[in-house]
């Protein structure tokens, strides 16, 4: 999905959520042990994938959160979270990148959007504060806040020199197949010389027992 496709989707649908569960206290109880615990959870899991550049745990952590998501109805975290695993099924490594951001910056925008039912709930006035930024994310990458009246529009920056996701994997594939690669060429060459001296050696034995046959 595009990315100016995401943003029409609503944070948190709470009517579809509803019509599932039935159940108001049930669905706000899911919500708060979603922030938690699974997002939690599921960032930090993203988090270690992508720091070691192993694009299959970015695969399966992107595709639990998706149907966490899914569940109570989180549409644009789950929208980007299956443009993460998208982009990594089909190796487009810069875009998982792009989407990663985009995935960060959509489970803050959750996060505060559930502090804001839970602070209506208890009759308080929601502030934004610092925890509403608290969440895992890979180093590389950062959060940048820009003040816009009474709360901050937030992007995810990825640093330049931040490796693309999966980049180290395929060097470190490729190295190897050029180390396997070199390996069984020494051994040819190694199974070469050998059979090379054998047959040198038969030879010689050959003549020498031709000599000693004359000889006699």
């Amino acid at each position: 999905m595009y990315l100016n496709e995401v943003e029409k989707l609503p944070v948190l649908d709470e009517d579809a959520a509803m019509k599932e569960l039935n159940d108001r206290e049930l669905l706000e109880t899911i919500m708060l042990g979603f922030e938690d615990m699974t997002m939690r959870g599921s960032l930090a899991k993203l988090k270690a994938a992508l720091e070691n550049a192993n694009y299959t745990n970015v695969r399966i952590c992107s595709h639990a959160l998706k149907g966490a998501a899914s569940y109570i109805h989180a549409e644009r975290v789950r929208a980007q979270s299956s443009n993460l695993q998208t982009a990594v099924d089909n190796k487009h490594y810069e875009n998982a990148a792009k989407y990663y951001c985009e995935l960060i910056k959509e489970c803050i925008v959750l996060k505060k959007r559930i502090r804001l039912e839970k602070c209506k709930k208890k009759g308080k006035i929601f502030i934004e504060d610092s925890s509403d930024f608290d969440v895992p994310i890979a180093k590389g990458y950062k959060i940048v806040k820009k003040s816009q009246k009474n709360f901050n529009v937030v992007s995810i920056k990825k640093s330049s020199k931040t490796p693309i996701v999966g980049a180290d994997e395929n060097v470190n594939s490729m190295n190897r197949q050029a180390q396997i690669n070199g390996a069984t060429k020494e051994k040819r060459k190694t199974l070469d010389k050998t059979k090379e001296s054998e047959g040198n050696g038969c030879l010689i034995m050959c003549v020498i027992f031709l000599i000693h046959e004359t000889c006699s």
